[in-house]
């Protein structure tokens, strides 16, 4: 299995009152997979979209999967569940890739890989950028 991960841009979002919410937008291919992850980040935390998508990213730890959750006011102001569906093709370790390439403010690509000839026992995958190993993962 290979995970690539690399930003794609940076734009400060206009459209919202929240004029120090940025958006940082990856691409993120995964199992002959391609999907556009929208890292937002604002005063109020931060998120995980699918572009073109409502609704925010969470991976299912029980599971082992990534899901998308869509919420909503309902009539009494109390939350509504509007849907909660597993992303079939993305899974939880390609979210934590996005996550550690925001932290470290990686515009390089990032592979995520198996390679049971190299990792040492306890370590799950290969961490690379441009084809150098910086580590596991």
């Amino acid at each position: 299995m290979e995970i690539k991960i690399k930003r794609l841009t940076t734009q400060q979002e206009r459209e919202k009152d929240n004029p120090f919410e940025k958006i940082h937008r990856y691409i993120v291919t995964e199992n002959n997979k391609s999907f556009i992850i929208l890292y937002k980040s604002g005063p109020h935390g931060h998120s995980l979209c699918l572009e073109g998508q409502k609704g925010i990213l969470y991976s299912d730890t029980e599971k082992n999967e990534v899901r998308r959750q869509v919420i909503s006011l309902g009539i009494d102001c109390g939350l509504r569940y509007e849907s909660d569906e597993p992303v079939d093709g993305l899974s939880p370790l390609a979210l934590r890739g996005v996550v550690f390439a925001e932290k470290t403010h990686e515009q390089r690509e990032i592979v995520l890989s198996e390679d049971p000839c190299v990792i040492p026992k306890g370590k799950g995958y290969i961490l690379s950028i441009e084809g150098e190993v910086k580590g596991f993962f």
